[in-house]
This record gives C-alpha cells, sequence and structure tokens, in this order.
C-alpha cells in the first residue's frame, strides 16, 4: 500500500487513483470499465469509490497483471506479444451490447500503450487515464519541496517518441535538465 512505502522509503511516492468521476461524465451506455492490478480493485478505496457509483453506472473489472508485465519489460519484448497480451481484453470486444463505453487504465504503466489498448478494440471507447493527475501531483511536489534553486535532472534510458512527448510535458512542469542513462 502506498501508506506502507511511504513509511519506509525517504523520496515522495506518488499514488494515483483511477478516475471513476470522469468515466461516469462521459460513458454513454453507462457501462465502465476498469483495468486494473488485483490489489487495486481489491484495495478498500477502490470498493468505496465503486459502491459511490454503482447506482449511476456499471463498472466491470479486468485484472491486468499479465499486460502489466508485458509493459515492464517492453524493452524486450515485441508489439506482438503487447497485443497477444492484450487479447485477456476479448470479452469486452465480444459483446458490445453489455461492454463498456469508457474504461479506466488503472496503473500508470497502461499509459505506455494507450494507443495500442485503443487499436485492439478497434471501435470508438473512451479512454480515461490517470496522466493529468500525475503531472499535477509531480508539479505540487516539485513546486513544494524543489523549492530550492538546485535544478533536478529527469532521467531516460533510450530516447523514443514516448520519451520525447514526456520531456516536453515535464519540461512545461519546470524541468529543465534531461539526461539518458544506459543500463
Amino acid at each position: 500500500s502506498l501508506r506502507k512505502l511511504r513509511e519506509v522509503f525517504s523520496f515522495p511516492i506518488i499514488g494515483i487513483i483511477p478516475d471513476i468521476k470522469s468515466a461516469v461524465k462521459i460513458t454513454k451506455n453507462k457501462i465502465v470499465g476498469l483495468l486494473a492490478t488485483k490489489a487495486t480493485i481489491n484495495s478498500a478505496y477502490m470498493k468505496r469509490f465503486i459502491k459511490n457509483f454503482s447506482s449511476y453506472v456499471i463498472i466491470r473489472n479486468i485484472i491486468v497483471s499479465d499486460i502489466i508485465n508485458v509493459v515492464e519489460n517492453m524493452f524486450n519484448t515485441t508489439y506482438q506479444s503487447v497485443y497477444k497480451t492484450l487479447s485477456i481484453l476479448s470479452p469486452w470486444i465480444e459483446d458490445r451490447t453489455s461492454n463498456p463505453d469508457t474504461i479506466i487504465l488503472g496503473c500508470t504503466h497502461l499509459l505506455l500503450i494507450k494507443k495500442e489498448i485503443k487499436n485492439f478494440f478497434g471501435r470508438k471507447i473512451n479512454l480515461i487515464d490517470s496522466k493529468s493527475d500525475l503531472l499535477k501531483n509531480v508539479y505540487i511536489y516539485k513546486k513544494s519541496i524543489f523549492s530550492i534553486k538546485k535544478k533536478n535532472t529527469v532521467y531516460y534510458t533510450k530516447m523514443e517518441e514516448r520519451i520525447k512527448i514526456l520531456i516536453q510535458v515535464f519540461k512545461e512542469i519546470g524541468f529543465e535538465k534531461f539526461e539518458e542513462i544506459f543500463t
């Protein structure tokens, strides 16, 4: 749990809560999908969120631990592996009448394959992610803790299109130094 991690480590750990509120606002068929880890789906706070919104929408969950494992090893895998792993989402394709038109990406790992998830469904689907909340939290943290004049460095392992996009976002919130590191 985040609380325990924050107790153990001295550096900041930023947590993200899947954005059910936004999903409820934009769903047309009142069925929302949640892709998240088993721990997130079974957590007390998520059960409470789902219960609070259950009178407005149906929320269907899929545990995506296998997808997260593939994302964590993406530099050692192929896009074919990503799409093969995405097949665990197939039940939401097969019966469109009772399946979500809005899906919450309940894990930051999924941001890295958002395009692939959208392509996998091959139809108009709303994907809700936590990117804006994550960036807002990073900005708040940076502003409050790093108000000293020291320049902070963002490290990355390989310059790719996704990293270029992230660098632009980090520049917008005030980061100035970026370095490639080799693993």
